[in-house]
């Protein structure tokens, strides 16, 4: 009896185990429209989603990239976002924004840079919710078309990384530390068309590397930081991508390496480069092909389990799409997030409304409309649902054990009851 009441428990065991397991596997999310940030943001192209005003809502700055304003909307909770709160007129053909302390007085500022003016501006967050326009940190990039920020030389100040598209050219302006930056440190002047600037430690060594991507000369390059501020030569991890127009980083195959995702607006491609270590990269993984202007391509875990997926916009089919990782680097394409995003340039992942699980915020320039798409996996307030089943299994085990321990101290105190009642049996 005792063989019979032990096993039975192990076998309840396992299928608890197993039925808490699988209930966490398999489970894809949706997104549905849920909220409109504006539709009167002229040519929408460029945002990020930030808490501007520390209070603990997802803010959202836009670029206007046929208006004349630089804008961000304030998140106000269930009322929705207020209208736009401009930071800078005159700020024509803008594509890219970016928002980072660059004076490390613990909030956020914003920078920015104008095509049609050749201007990279930074502008000082006092705190709540104003703004201010700082000294140019650039009056002479002909066309700069990206932006980002990083700290690249590692001295606590936030520099800033440009993309100059029609001067071909992909450099750096470092952080004085006193609101200022220097001239532009060039990396490259010969990345043609040059339109894309990320930053992601690529060789493991505890300093932060570049990336780029150019459309004339079709390439992926990568630019190693030697450490003070130096940088190595420009490196092709792809020469061939017809049209490069984006590039990204994530470790896709969660191998501890990061590796690289990139776009083709000729080759209508989505790829991803596997990172081999010691500086070398795959040749390009096909995500997906058959694009209509593929825009932008991020990473994020959007079915929360634990690897990397991949989401896309698409500006010539008004569709931002998404790709399920397997957790390998081999990907589904599943339902549209949207196909009538008009003209969207950019999907960014943010968890928008605080539930723990990636939302997707769009901006569709032709229809001049930012609005985000609500990730359905998890509901605000819902816990994830991987730690309840993990919750649950550890109740399922510790229950069964008590069980045990009882039953078998039931045994041990009354063994003759147990052994007569064997007896019978037989």
């Amino acid at each position: 009896m005792k063989r019979i009441a032990l096993m039975t428990s192990v076998s309840l065991l396992a299928l608890t185990f197993f039925a808490a397991a699988a209930s966490t596997d398999g489970q894809a999310p949706s997104f549905t429209e849920n909220q409109l940030v504006s539709s009167a943001c002229p040519g929408a192209w460029g945002v990020f989603p930030a808490d501007l005003d520390g209070d603990g809502k997802i803010d959202v700055i836009a670029t206007e990239s046929i208006g004349t304003e630089l804008v961000w909307y304030r998140n106000l909770g269930s009322e929705g976002f207020s209208d736009a709160n401009v930071l800078a007129t005159d700020f024509r053909g803008v594509a890219s924004v970016f928002a980072a302390d660059l004076d490390n007085d613990g909030d956020l500022d914003i920078v920015s840079g104008s095509s049609l003016s050749d201007r990279i501006v930074w502008f000082r967050n006092d705190g709540g919710t104003m703004f201010t326009e700082q000294p140019a940190v650039s009056t002479s990039a002909d066309g700069v078309f990206s932006v980002y920020e990083h700290d690249l030389d590692q001295d606590g100040f936030a520099d800033i990384i440009a993309a100059i598209q029609s001067d071909n050219t992909v450099g750096w302006y470092k952080n004085l530390g006193n609101g200022t930056f220097s001239q532009l440190n060039v990396l490259s002047s010969a990345a043609l068309q040059a339109n894309t600037v990320f930053v992601a430690d690529l060789d493991n060594d505890g300093r932060p590397d570049i990336l780029s991507s150019s459309y004339l000369d079709n390439s992926v390059d990568w630019y190693q930081n030697l450490g003070d501020g130096v940088f190595a030569l420009p490196d092709a991890i792809d020469s061939a991508n017809g049209g490069a127009i984006t590039v990204g980083a994530a470790d896709i195959d969660g191998d501890g390496l990061t590796d690289v995702l990139s776009t083709g607006l000729i080759s209508r491609d989505v790829y991803w480069y596997r990172n081999l270590g010691g500086g070398a990269f795959s040749q390009p993984h096909v995500i997906g092909s058959g694009l209509g202007g593929p825009n932008s391509v991020r990473a994020a875990d959007f079915d929360l389990d634990g690897d990397l997926d991949v989401v896309v916009a698409g500006y010539l089919d008004d569709t931002v799409h998404w790709y399920l990782n397997d957790g390998a680097g081999t990907f589904m394409e599943m339902a549209y997030v949207t196909d009538s995003a008009d003209g969207a340039k950019n999907a960014v992942p943010v968890d928008m409304d605080n539930d723990g699980d990636m939302d997707i915020l769009v901006a569709s320039a032709y229809d001049n409309t930012i609005r985000w798409y609500e990730n359905d996996l998890l509901e605000p307030g819902q816990t994830n649902r991987f730690w309840q089943d993990v919750v649950a299994i550890g109740a399922s085990v510790f229950a069964l054990v008590v069980i045990a321990l009882i039953w078998y101290y039931l045994a041990k105190t009354n063994p003759k009851k147990h052994t007569d009642a064997d007896k019978t049996e037989q």
